[in-house]
């Protein structure tokens, strides 16, 4: 396969960019190949690779079987190909030309990495004439058409490597022999290479593989499985450790689109995020603390503790030592990534009653240290055992920032064909796993100048408890359908100020489960600009399905900023005290009208808002306009 003048064409704009292994071990975004394996046990048997797909997985037109055997010295893998008209050159080692060639190529991973960056995987091909290229990782700088040293990988000449080539009355074979001293070693009983053996088939240009790489052979993540064991009974458990890594390579790629570098990004200008009307403030305005949605600028930064931490271990080191009121301080710089012992353990990050967790977001140049977990079922990451537990200048990013509407959608075609009376699965829906960022069931967190995102369920979940203050942080990309709340208040009749936050991309940025007690007053927020569904919400006993209409306590909600095209406010039953809602600027809604910014059943004032129209490119007072509604 000419591999090298494809690449050249496909990806050399990319390299002037990024990495090759942000281009081509993406695998065209496809998922990890799992199920092409092979188990070779000792023995001369070997095992027996039956025919060769095309990159799309289709059979090729021309059959090729592979035996690969072991012994305690060697691998051999030998290729026997069907072929009635050869096309082939003899070539100097390494000549990138060779692909043109009928060929035969092997590729192993021996790390079992799916990274063209690493060091540890080797490509060897082998012509019909027997010219052989070998080469390993890591990429660097364009590809050369021929040449040695590689212009895109590392010429590497495997020690004590044999080929042989010959015809045969069907075609032709290649054999390679590969001594084990000339790779990391035979691999251990439960160890697995990433393998994959193709073929370039000339004149008709036909590639085919073992595993299809749906697209070119270097595309890593598609390569297929190679374990060797002294028997077959050893092959099942090695397949599973096989899709258990998997499952963790998968869910860190979950968050393609919520980067790391979407975190404390310079947002868009936010000086004009209230109006004065007739001597009164309309819309959210910023305090001594600083801006709102934390970051620079904000004056309550923590910037050291009693205990400083850089690694996941140390940190639940401290955290199993802090006593009331002592800090346990992340720098900046630093990432503590969750992900494996959250998967294996079920881990549960506990902060205890009246410890504070800080790092410095917002201070010279600090994102604040990034915490994070990418395993879907991560419920939550952090858990409060106590009251007065603070939380501050961290940025907090969970597994999931998608909506999954095609998961919503699904579930109401599956209760609908059950005749649910709901039309909604939910059985089926919560077989998806969902993520926490905080959970607190006592009275008195505080939550301030941190990020959220990536949070399916909920980014900060109030179980119960009052005094509860969440601050200017920045909440984002919390939205999956059916869950996706930044804030939610639990049935513990839990209570909280929430003021000075900057969100975007939630379905609800503030929920609240309705229940007897459940209250909040929202003040000073900004909602950036996009919702997928009303932005701030308390349920109703329908919801609820408790037999009673109640949403809630009460409800304040003044001050705040939406810009978001959806409905702003939406209290789903009536609560027992009062909602009041005034001093909001609704940029995108009109009172008395189908566009009302407040859907409400009862008990519920409001008055004193002010209202778009805007110029969607600049906030302009001078275009908005004040209706009294008392």
């Amino acid at each position: 396969m000419n591999v090298r003048k494809n690449v050249v064409l496909a990806f050399a704009g990319l390299f002037l960019c990024s990495t090759l292994s942000a281009t081509m071990a993406g695998g065209l975004n496809r998922e990890l190949q799992a199920d092409k394996f092979l188990g070779v046990p000792s023995g001369n048997k070997g095992a027996l690779i039956e025919g060769l797909v095309t990159p799309k997985n289709e059979p090729a037109m021309n059959r090729t079987t592979v035996a690969v055997t072991w012994t305690d010295t060697e691998v051999i893998v030998r290729f026997d190909c069907t072929d009635d008209k050869l096309v082939t050159n003899t070539r100097a080692r390494d000549d990138a030309a060779i692909g043109s060639d009928d060929s035969v190529e092997l590729f192993l991973d021996m790390g079992h990495t799916h990274d063209l960056n690493s060091t540890n995987w080797l490509h060897l091909i082998v012509n019909a004439s027997g010219s052989v290229l070998d080469e390993h990782g890591p990429a660097r700088g364009f590809f050369k058409l021929s040449g040695d040293p590689m212009g895109g990988f590392v010429a590497e000449h495997i020690a004590g490597l044999q080929t042989r080539t010959e015809t045969t009355p069907a075609g032709w074979s290649a054999e390679i022999r590969i001594p084990w001293a000339g790779l990391p070693g035979r691999p251990a009983k439960d160890e697995v290479w990433g393998f994959n053996v193709c073929r370039g088939d000339q004149p008709a240009k036909e590639h085919s593989s073992f595993s299809p790489t749906w697209g070119s052979f270097y595309n890593i993540d598609q390569w297929g499985h190679l374990a060797c064991a002294d028997s077959n009974a050893d092959f099942p458990a090695i397949r599973q450790a096989i899709k258990t890594k998997h499952d963790l390579i998968a869910m860190r790629r979950t968050m393609k689109t919520i980067k790391n570098e979407m975190y404390d990004v310079e947002r868009e200008n936010l000086e004009t995020t209230w109006v004065e009307l007739k001597g009164e403030a309309y819309g959210a305005q910023l305090d001594a603390c600083g801006p709102i949605g934390g970051g620079r600028g904000y004056t309550q930064i923590i910037t050291n503790g009693d205990y400083t931490v850089s690694s996941p271990d140390d940190l639940l080191a401290a955290l199993g030592k802090a006593t009331p009121g002592q800090v346990v301080f992340v720098p900046g710089d630093a990432v503590l990534d969750f992900t494996v012992p959250v998967y294996v353990e079920e881990l549960v990050i506990k902060i205890p009653s009246g410890v504070t967790l800080a790092s410095d977001r917002g201070r010279a140049e600090s994102k604040g240290a990034l915490i994070c977990s990418d395993t879907f079922k991560t419920a939550p990451l952090f858990e409060c055992m106590g009251p007065d537990v603070r939380i501050s200048g961290l940025r907090l990013r969970g597994p999931d920032p998608d909506a999954r509407l095609d998961l919503h959608k699904h579930c109401y075609a599956l209760g609908k064909k059950q005749g649910d009376p709901e039309g909604f699965d939910h059985k089926y829906y919560y077989k998806f796993p969902t993520s926490a960022g905080i959970r607190m069931k006592y009275p008195g967190l505080t939550v301030d100048n941190c990020e959220f995102a990536g949070w399916s369920d909920s980014a900060i979940y109030l179980m119960a408890g009052d005094r509860h203050q969440i601050r200017h942080n920045y909440i984002h990309h919390n939205q999956r359908n059916g869950l996706g709340y930044g804030i939610c208040h639990g049935d513990g009749r839990a209570e909280s100020l929430i003021e000075r936050n900057l969100f975007n991309y939630n379905r609800h940025s503030i929920a609240g489960t309705g229940a007897p007690g459940c209250a909040y007053e929202a003040r000073h927020n900004v909602e950036l600009g996009q919702s997928l569904s009303h932005c701030f919400d308390m349920h109703g006993g329908a919801d609820r399905k408790d037999g009673t209409r109640i949403a809630g306590a009460w409800l304040k909600i003044h001050h705040n900023t939406f810009r978001a095209p959806q409905l702003p406010i939406c209290i789903r039953g009536i609560p027992e005290q009062e909602a009041v809602i005034n001093n909001n600027w609704f940029l995108h809604h009109q009172a008395g009208s189908n566009n009302a910014p407040v859907a409400t059943q009862g008990n519920t004032r409001t008055f004193n808002n002010a209202y778009g129209p805007i110029d969607p490119q600049v906030l302009d007072p001078a275009k908005t306009v004040f209706q009294p509604e008392r």
